[in-house]
């Protein structure tokens, strides 16, 4: 008797030790690794591509350069504020010209892109392998210069856009990493009056609709994806 109380006795003070080695991994030889630091400033490379719409007349075809900087990006959840600039082609429409000459270009274009960006670490504030793959997006203004050569009346202006988003970050060292990202960027466009009227005069057309947009609708949902290649280094973060 006194021997199988002995063996109750030991058997329950090894239970919770047994248990506690079931679970997770020994920190030695764990393949997660926490994510030490809150801040981040992190230089980008932008390529925008995209068809401009259905005319091809809204940026598309860029590459910008910039920067972004992330914050609380050891937790599961971090934001980004991010600013991009640099130069996009486009096509131009003569809403008034004859149909066989009506497109030309592409044309250079300034381009800039300024906005926000909300992330869900995959791996919670921690990296696997050093990998750290997440999702989320983001939302903010594309600015693009006018375009002098375009007598038209189109121009793209501000537009606000919004962009789901996958991306993974390598963890070269705790305090260095390679991002790869993509994102798919929804800007609405508006067109002008002239696209949708015909024209006084068009030799050759046959007496059929020269308008530009034949369904008459002034407005378009543009889709371009924006791939972004980028290297994260800490920054003091004061809170």
């Amino acid at each position: 008797m006194l021997g199988m109380r002995r063996t109750l006795i030991t058997l329950l003070l090894l239970t919770p030790a047994v248990a506690l080695a079931q679970v997770g991994h020994d920190p030695q030889t764990s393949p997660y690794r926490d994510l030490t630091r809150g801040a981040w400033l992190v230089p980008q490379a932008v390529f925008f591509q995209g068809s401009g719409g259905q005319l091809g007349i809204a940026p598309h075809g860029a590459r910008l350069f910039g920067a972004r900087a992330e914050i609380g990006g050891n937790r599961a959840i971090s934001f980004g504020l991010e600013f991009a600039t640099g130069t996009a082609e486009r096509l131009i429409v003569d809403a008034d010209g004859p149909v066989a000459t009506r497109v030309t270009g592409p044309v250079d274009q300034k381009l800039t892109l300024a906005g926000i960006n909300l992330m869900l670490n995959l791996t919670g504030g921690k990296t696997w392998r050093g990998i750290a793959p997440y999702v989320g997006g983001g939302a903010g203004v594309n600015f693009a210069a006018r375009t002098p050569a375009d007598t038209s009346g189109f121009n793209y202006g501000r537009r606000f856009y919004f962009a789901p988003t996958v991306g993974v970050r390598f963890f070269l060292t705790r305090d260095l990493y390679l991002r790869a990202e993509a994102r798919a960027q929804f800007v609405q466009l508006q067109y002008p009056e002239s696209y949708r009227e015909e024209p006084a005069s068009d030799p050759g057309t046959g007496g059929s609709s020269n308008a530009v947009l034949p369904n008459g609708r002034l407005k378009d949902w543009n889709t371009s994806g924006l791939y972004t290649l980028s290297i994260g280094v800490p920054f003091p973060w004061p809170f």
